[in-house]
C-alpha cells in the first residue's frame, strides 16, 4: 500500500500533537496550509481527530475509523483492516492524494506505509498530552525533502520517499 499515500502533522519541538483532543496552539496560517494541501482530496481519520474537527471536511473525501454511527456524508469503516482495504480501494480508484490527518494511532498504523511527509514544526514547547514520538525516531533515509518554508510560526517541510 503506497500509491500516493501521505500523512500530514503539526508537531511542536517535542513532538507533541494534541490537548485533550484538540490542536495545544492556534496558528491559522498553519490550518490555511493544511487546507490548501489536503484540499480535493482524500482524508483519513480517527474518530477523536473527527470529533475535534466536529464536522466533515469541505471538499474532500472524509474517511472515519470509527465504530459509532456518523455523518451521511462521511465514509465509515469500523477496522484497521478495512481501513486498509478502503484505501487500497481508493488508491486504485482516483488519482487523488490519501492524507493520513491524525490521530496518534493512524500515524502510527500508516507511518511505515507513507510515500510523502507533510510536517508543519510548530516554534516553541506547548503543553499537551499526545506525542508523536514515531516521527523522532523515523528513519528518513528513504525520503528527500522537496520543500521547507519559513512561516511567522512554523516551518513547512515535504518530504518524499525516493524511488529505488
Amino acid at each position: 500500500m503506497s500509491k500516493n499515500l501521505n500523512l500530514i502533522v503539526a508537531i511542536d519541538n517535542n513532538y507533541l500533537i494534541g490537548d485533550e483532543n484538540r490542536l495545544p496552539w492556534s496558528i491559522p496560517e498553519e490550518l490555511q496550509l493544511f487546507k490548501e494541501i489536503t484540499e480535493n482530496n482524500i482524508v483519513v481519520m480517527g474518530r477523536k481527530t473527527f470529533e475535534s474537527i466536529g464536522k466533515p471536511l469541505v471538499n474532500r473525501i472524509n474517511v472515519v475509523l470509527t465504530s459509532k454511527e456518523i455523518d451521511s456524508d462521511i465514509v465509515v469503516v469500523s477496522t484497521l483492516k478495512e481501513l486498509h482495504q478502503k484505501i487500497k480501494f481508493f488508491q486504485n480508484r482516483f488519482s487523488k492524494k490519501i492524507f493520513v490527518i491524525g490521530g496518534y494511532s493512524l500515524y502510527a498504523e500508516f507511518l511505515p506505509f507513507v510515500d510523502e511527509i507533510h510536517i508543519s514544526k510548530i516554534k516553541g514547547e506547548y503543553k499537551g498530552d499526545v506525542y508523536f514520538k514515531e516521527l523522532k525516531e523515523f528513519d528518513f533515509s528513504n525520503f528527500k525533502l522537496i520543500k521547507s518554508t519559513e512561516f511567522k510560526n512554523f516551518t513547512y517541510y515535504h518530504y518524499k520517499k525516493v524511488k529505488k
